[in-house]
């Protein structure tokens, strides 16, 4: 695949392979809006299905990392029905993204969402600093978003641009309906900074593998590389971090959106040691999610590949 991406991009292919890139995912979801969203969610999720079992490498990268997770308390039949859960899950999160306008809106909200823990973002938000969101690809992140900028908090989500830029622009619309601000991750610190300081609330994602620019904390008893970002932001302007779950319930339309325990960094500490602390708590807390709901998360991406010397 890497290979072909380097002969694209000599032979400026690129432009035309993610012109028909896009059009065939424009094609397939108005098909699948077409059909409803019922019947919509239930096609996704069967075809989700079908991606489990067709694509053979990353569902052994899911099962060997089930494996070092849970050791002999889960079985092998166990790890394999996690892991096509987690294809049907994520199948799943593409429904909720081309139906988001017929759920997401005032009338229909509070039939599809319930919230645990708001009076913690309540009293994260007075202190006057900001507020940084710390979340896993776990459940469906982006459904979470558009429920806070849907109750009228003000919400900055940093991403990486998807490959294919007209998929990216596809998805930050999407993203903005509802009034949330997107910044890219590179280049994204001038405006992060500028949002905690207007006591807005930041949300990222720490569950992917941050090769050597991360810090190994423990994430199911191993060393994961985990971006500090989040921590580095809270030790600096005073902005509490609080983790969350948006998690789907059932196989329907209708998500839990759950808030942890708010972590403070302490200005008297020593910077690397405070750092250490928030991540590692912010994991603890992530993991603890997880393990909840183990079929919501993306157990086939390789999160512990980067490993100390």
């Amino acid at each position: 695949m890497k290979a072909w991406k380097r002969w694209r991009r000599a032979l400026g292919l690129e432009p035309a392979v993610f012109r028909l890139q896009y059009w065939a995912f424009r094609s397939a979801a108005t098909a699948v809006r077409a059909l409803g969203p019922e019947h919509g969610m239930r096609l996704l999720r069967g075809l989700g299905g079908l991606a489990c079992s067709l694509d053979r490498r990353h569902r052994r990268i899911g099962e060997e990392n089930l494996r070092a997770a849970y050791h002999d308390t889960l079985s092998p039949s166990g790890r394999r029905r996690i892991v096509r859960g987690v294809y049907r899950h994520f199948a799943g999160v593409i429904a909720d993204l081309l139906f988001a306008d017929r759920h997401f809106t005032l009338d229909t909200f509070d039939r599809i969402a319930r919230f645990e823990g708001m009076d913690r973002i309540e009293r994260a938000l007075a202190r006057g600093k900001g507020l940084i969101l710390v979340g896993a690809h776990l459940g469906n992140w982006e459904i979470g978003g558009l429920a806070m900028t849907l109750l009228d908090y003000p919400l900055v989500s940093v991403a990486r641009p998807q490959d294919n830029p007209l998929l990216d622009e596809y998805l930050n619309r999407v993203r903005r309906s509802q009034g949330q601000e997107i910044l890219e991750k590179r280049g994204a610190v001038r405006g992060v900074l500028e949002a905690l300081r207007s006591n807005k609330m930041l949300a990222v994602l720490i569950d992917q593998d941050a090769r050597d620019e991360g810090m190994f904390v423990d994430f199911f008893g191993r060393p994961a590389s985990t971006i500090p970002t989040a921590a580095t932001l809270a030790i600096r302007t005073g902005a509490a971090v609080i983790p969350f779950n948006p998690y789907r319930l059932g196989d329907t339309y209708r998500y839990s959106i759950e808030f942890g325990e708010p972590i403070v960094a302490d200005p008297a500490a020593d910077r690397d040691s405070e750092t250490r602390r928030i991540l590692v708590e912010a994991t603890r807390q992530i993991e603890v999610y997880v393990r909840r709901h183990p079929d919501q998360w993306l157990w086939i991406h390789r999160r512990w590949k980067t490993q100390p010397a």
